[in-house]
């Protein structure tokens, strides 16, 4: 069926409350030592966390001892004893226009922290820091993970996870707030040079992951994954709730309106620029 070695993993076993702490225990291999460090970026609610925890067993690389899911720049989720104090931590989704002083502290934490060989990261809080920090950087190969905004938005307002608003330039309700910020963000991750993946194919079986991976990393024999999460099913069923309220088709709408008026920006501004 494949030349790739098989790997099997039953991520649902590996969910306790509170989240999950090196849910797949896997050493690194000499090997994959020597390989370009992975990147995994996403916006959030996009399956990520899994897609880490199978790719870096996959490759069997490593992830760093103080974080949760290789989560470089959440702090939150950070050992107590290697984490920043809570007076010092930057917010979420912070641009460098915004918040300078912020943003220079997390590219700086990534300049001393991260390795460029053997180890694998992810981020979903802050892709405009990510972005400008690996456009610096050739060293490293990157997943993007890419999801229907509508559906994120919608299961952020959900969760009153508000933080995208801070993104926004102009909107003054948090709904259109939201839903500029994930739409400037998503933005920015796809200028990556990145390998990208769609949500609904990430989910399916492993197959799209599997793929991915080999597309990266062609010098290394890449297993074929294959997982099982009896999650995913109740998942779907929210996500398909939430499609049906009335807020959702809302939503929809407003990206629609940004992705245009964003798109009609560039147009001029790159009209302007030719013209001078």
């Amino acid at each position: 069926m494949s030349r790739f070695r098989r790997f099997d993993s039953d991520t649902a076993n590996h969910l306790m409350l509170g989240g999950m702490r090196h849910g797949l225990s896997v050493r690194s291999h000499r090997l994959s030592r020597g390989l370009p460090s992975l990147f995994i970026v996403s916006l959030p609610r996009s399956f990520s966390s899994y897609a880490y925890l199978l790719a870096r067993s996959a490759l069997l690389m490593r992830e760093p001892r103080f974080t949760t899911f290789g989560e470089i720049l959440n702090f939150g989720r950070f050992e107590k004893s290697y984490a920043p104090s809570e007076g010092t931590l930057p917010s979420f989704f912070i641009r460098q226009d915004r918040e300078p002083a912020a943003f220079h502290q997390s590219t700086a934490f990534l300049d001393r922290v991260l390795e460029t060989c053997g180890f694998a990261y992810k981020d979903v809080v802050q892709p405009f820091v990510i972005a400008a920090w690996l456009h610096a950087r050739k060293e490293f190969r990157i997943l993007h993970i890419r999801r229907n905004l509508a559906d994120v938005a919608i299961a952020m307002l959900e969760l009153k996870w508000l933080y995208p608003a801070g993104a926004a330039n102009c909107n003054t309700d948090v709904e259109s707030a939201i839903a500029e910020g994930l739409v400037l963000a998503d933005n920015v991750l796809a200028t990556l040079p990145a390998v990208t993946v769609e949500y609904e194919e990430v989910v399916r079986d492993g197959t799209a992951l599997s793929a991915a991976l080999s597309e990266l990393y062609p010098e290394f024999e890449c297993p074929s994954i294959r997982f099982r999460n009896h999650q995913l099913g109740a998942e779907d069923a929210r996500t398909i709730a939430l499609r049906a309220s009335p807020r959702y088709p809302v939503l929809k709408q407003k990206i629609r309106d940004l992705r245009a008026n964003l798109s009609s920006e560039a147009s001029d501004h790159a009209r302007i620029v030719g013209n001078t």
